[in-house]
């Protein structure tokens, strides 16, 4: 099956169709682009503009709604010399919706003493756990000791709400080990970082995941790998990834992630994730602090150095990978699809988008995807 449909004045071209009997949900990151929900034959369900830059989109656990969060302000790059430790932040609130995506409620951080200087929520990765109960993530800046010497630094934080109250908190400068394990190092003692003209971005939380007993946190940490942390201690249980200077260590052969985004579970000792470095889906599981299960997949080797991207693991084998920028003056990236969904068994690509191309590229500058499954909605419309 193909078609093509209609998108900021381009068409997409869909081709294939889905054996899973789920919903599409293919959130562009413009403030101009819009969301757009699809059944698995590729027919479009709702089209809807959002609030602000909506980096991420999901069901609500019980269906009766989407959320997203939306970045409405960008920290800008002044803040954070030029981008030199990659640090880029739109923020915003969290914004729930009915299943028509008309915007119900709001959710910003809660004022706490734990932290001073909140700049805001970032808009990569905050989740609803249920009716009034929210994991939200955000941003500070503060002066922190390091090695003896005063610096400034980019916190990433965690805030766990319920029913309006602050029920857990943690930071990155928390862990102050975390310092040393930064990929970029980020120049602490840098003039400029020094002076407070800019923040030192060393770790860069993307997103994180809380297991279903509630003792543990996955965190995503950009510039460093991904943490297990203890809910209860906040002591960190481990560490791995490419970046980490002290991570687990991963089966003979097998080829590290780095930069990646997107976490999330299988079971409370199994997670899968968009492995940024190597452009492929990697699960592991971890029990006992051993790597037991290091499994990855990747479609074409040459999709690599896209901004974020995620991916959907929506059977046994098949999974949806999201590959992120589109930017026409990036032609390797511009070129491969937006998304598309395979097979793992047989390599079997089954769905796939991409842009039909055109003369006029300046609506598609710089236009990330996310996509997510669910259930179709709107069924008994």
């Amino acid at each position: 099956m193909m078609q093509y449909l209609e998108y900021d004045h381009k068409k997409i071209k869909w081709i294939g169709q889905s054996p899973v009997d789920q919903t599409f949900l293919i959130a562009p990151l413009s403030k101009t682009a819009p969301v757009m929900i699809f059944d698995n034959k590729g027919n479009l369900l709702k089209q809807a503009s959002t609030a602000g830059y909506p980096s991420m989109f999901r069901q609500l656990p019980d269906l009766s709604g989407y959320y997203y969060t939306a970045g409405n302000a960008e920290v800008k790059s002044s803040r954070f010399a030029e981008y030199r430790s990659n640090g880029r932040y739109l923020l915003g609130p969290l914004f729930i919706t009915d299943n028509n995506l008309d915007v119900v409620t709001t959710v910003d951080f809660l004022p706490t003493t734990y932290c001073s200087n909140i700049i805001g929520i970032h808009s990569h990765c905050n989740l609803v756990l249920g009716k009034n109960h929210y994991l939200i993530q955000y941003i500070a800046f503060n002066t922190v000791t390091i090695d003896g010497k005063e610096t400034y630094v980019v916190n990433c934080g965690i805030q766990e709400q319920l029913n309006n109250k602050i029920i857990w908190e943690w930071n990155t400068i928390d862990e102050p080990s975390l310092y040393a394990e930064s990929h970029f190092n980020n120049n602490f003692w840098d003039e400029i970082m020094v002076s407070k003209k800019c923040a030192c971005d060393y770790a860069h939380m993307n997103s994180m995941v809380k297991t279903s007993d509630g003792k543990y946190i996955y965190i995503s940490l950009k510039n460093i790998g991904i943490i297990k942390l203890d809910y209860n201690t906040k002591k960190i249980i481990w560490k791995i990834g490419k970046l980490c200077k002290d991570s687990l260590k991963i089966p003979e052969g097998k080829v590290m992630f780095a930069h990646q985004h997107d976490l999330r579970l299988v079971d409370d000792n199994t997670l899968y994730f968009w492995d940024n470095e190597n452009a492929c889906y990697t699960l592991i599981s971890v029990v006992d602090n051993v790597v037991t299960k290091y499994e990855t997949f990747s479609v074409e080797k040459n999709y690599k150095k896209a901004n974020m991207g995620n991916v959907v693991k929506v059977a046994d084998n098949i999974i949806d990978i999201c590959y992120g920028l589109r930017h026409p003056l990036i032609p390797s990236v511009f070129m491969q699809p937006i998304m598309t969904e395979v097979d793992m068994k047989t390599g079997e690509v089954l769905v796939s988008l991409t842009m039909a191309l055109g003369n006029e590229y300046e609506p598609l500058l710089n236009v990330m995807y996310q996509i997510n499954r669910g259930v179709n909605v709107y069924e008994d419309e």
